[in-house]
């Protein structure tokens, strides 16, 4: 008799891998009279609702968060606290700043009209609109105002670390790598500051600006929405006139502050701020740990973070709200914060004409890889893998239509140069080759193809890559 033993082998291969999740910046900044310690339980009440992401907890639909935030300081000057960060409680100091960079707003409201993108829409920006709105960030002090003239004077000096929170925010996101972004959520005072930081981004990136930053407003002192991503509810009575008179709407004339603008001619005008997105709600005087600005219905925790059910949305903003009976603030906060991160660093826009498509590849890994047709689905949380380092991708449209532009999201790793060609299927054309060329491709950054040259509707397309230094996988495609 022969015994033949049976051995067991485990063999282990080793393949470029693709990974289709992504890790969100968040940065918080603070509106005025906000302690350090206030500002970071902010941040820290900002984790725990997103970490928990209570209305997006299924796998396929939560995203990794990483938050942190800017402190923007109280008051001019003041001692050091027991942290050792600069505090002050002046609040005429405070009001100050705001009423200079509302009025420092109205000098460059035309050219911060040309450099809005809104999350949603594939617009261009203006850079040389967007350099001339970074010298009043430079220079905080706009002139021809009784602040700047009628002691005691208010000097750039006494602006600095107003303008330091401006620039530190300008700076943390144009130190991320190429591919890096944030969402920036903004709470009052905090809305102009950003403002000033996008433009002076703006300036850099131009047309790329939707892949670098998205702002989420929250309870905004600015006539501007930037990304068009604004949660201001109508009874917030730091914003808008109410009996308590406290608004930053009337603050001129509260004050006897004048100013000569292009729309106020020394005098004590009202500013302008947008309509806002939220029906009133009353929080009451709901304050249970001395919250700045909760009896006025402003404060980012214990209004716009809270579970007071928001009954009436003036303005939706094309952001897709998670199907609830009733909602509550923290709950359009969370939705309002995905509809960002699902749009920063991406390019993704609801206009995206190859949606519905029907789309097939030449190879797939299985459980390694989603089904082709997540590439056309809007969302880079899915992405496809061929498990070749050459293949093709073809997609069918659900209807011929005329594209301008192409933009292919690849997943790379390692990155490297690509060998790739782009074809169009038209029925006057029949296949049409729209690029030929090797390129290095990195991970998680769109190649653009330009379409312009032909008005023929397309009805498919195809995605040819014959070399790669790593295995063909996509995020996702789109068309415009």
């Amino acid at each position: 008799m022969i015994l033949f033993r049976k051995y067991i082998v485990i063999i282990t291969l080793f393949f470029p891998t693709v990974c289709f999740s992504k890790t969100n910046n968040i940065i918080y900044i603070n509106g005025i009279q906000n302690t350090y310690a206030q500002h970071q339980e902010t941040v820290d009440t900002i984790k725990s609702i997103l970490v928990k992401s209570e209305n997006h907890s299924d796998l396929d639909k939560k995203i990794n968060f990483k938050i942190s935030g800017i402190w923007n300081p109280v008051g001019f000057y003041a001692n050091l606290n027991s942290l050792g960060y600069v505090e002050g409680s002046d609040l005429t100091e405070d009001l100050g700043e705001l009423f200079l960079l509302k009025t420092a707003e109205e000098h460059f409201s035309d050219d911060f009209r040309k450099i809005l993108a809104p999350y949603n829409t594939d617009s261009s920006v203006d850079k040389e609109a967007a350099n001339r709105i970074v010298s009043y960030l430079d220079d905080m002090t706009p002139g021809n105002n009784s602040l700047e003239t009628v002691a005691p004077i208010i000097t750039d000096t006494d602006m600095q670390r107003t303008k330091n929170a401006a620039k530190e925010l300008y700076a943390k996101i144009d130190n991320y790598d190429q591919s890096g972004s944030a969402v920036v959520i903004a709470h009052s005072q905090g809305n102009l500051l950003a403002n000033l930081a996008y433009a002076k981004l703006v300036s850099k990136y131009g047309n790329d600006i939707r892949k670098k930053i998205l702002i989420v407003n929250i309870a905004n002192t600015s006539e501007f929405s930037a990304n068009n991503l604004n949660l201001t509810q109508a009874g917030d009575r730091a914003l808008y006139p109410s009996y308590m008179n406290k608004d930053l709407t009337t603050l001129p004339s509260q004050k006897s502050w004048s100013r000569t603008t292009p729309r106020c001619s020394n005098d004590f005008c009202n500013f302008s701020l947008l309509s806002p997105t939220l029906g009133a709600v009353d929080t009451g005087s709901y304050n249970p740990f001395n919250i700045p600005d909760s009896n006025l219905q402003h404060s980012i925790t214990a209004t716009y973070l809270s579970n007071f059910v928001v009954d009436t949305i003036i303005d939706q903003q094309g952001v897709t709200l998670s199907d609830l009976k009733q909602r509550r603030f923290v709950d359009l906060f969370e939705d309002f914060v995905y509809m960002a991160a699902n749009a920063v660093n991406r390019g993704i826009y609801p206009n995206n004409l190859l949606k519905g498509s029907t789309v097939t590849s030449t190879g797939t890994c299985g459980t390694l890889s989603q089904e082709a047709k997540v590439i056309t689905d809007g969302n880079l949380e899915t992405g496809h893998n061929l498990c070749t380092y050459s293949g093709i991708v073809n997609i069918t449209l659900p209807a011929p239509v005329t594209l301008k532009k192409l933009l292919i999201r690849p997943e790379m790793t390692p990155e490297g140069s690509v060998s790739y060609e782009v074809q169009t299927y038209d029925t006057m054309n029949g296949w049409v080759s729209r690029e030929t060329a090797s390129a290095v491709w990195r991970n998680n950054q769109d190649i653009e193809v330009d379409l312009s040259t032909t008005n023929y509707p397309i009805s498919e397309i195809a995605i040819t890559v014959h070399s790669s230094p790593s295995w063909v996988a996509y995020r996702e495609v789109q068309g415009f």
